[in-house]
């Protein structure tokens, strides 16, 4: 199997760095417009221009915030 075409192209120099580097390339742009649009969303939701119909008051949006403070506390301390 170790000889196999597809075994002698996956251990070819060239294609090993692509996989090693474009990889993660690809995997961090994805990641970063992930975050950027679920923040981008979070915030419209939390503090977008009023009156927006079914929007939680804003003791309820505060509450949100406070919750998103305290669960990036936690990821960041356990990253």
């Amino acid at each position: 199997m170790l000889h196999s075409p597809p075994a002698r192209l996956l251990a070819h120099p060239a294609v090993a760095l692509m996989l090693s580097t474009g990889t993660p390339g690809l995997l961090y742009w994805l990641m970063h417009a992930h975050f950027l649009a679920s923040g981008c969303l979070f915030t419209y939701v939390v503090a977008g221009p009023d009156p927006t119909p079914e929007r939680p008051g804003v003791r309820a949006r505060l509450l949100y915030v406070g919750f998103a403070i305290a669960a990036h506390a936690l990821i960041a301390q356990a990253m």
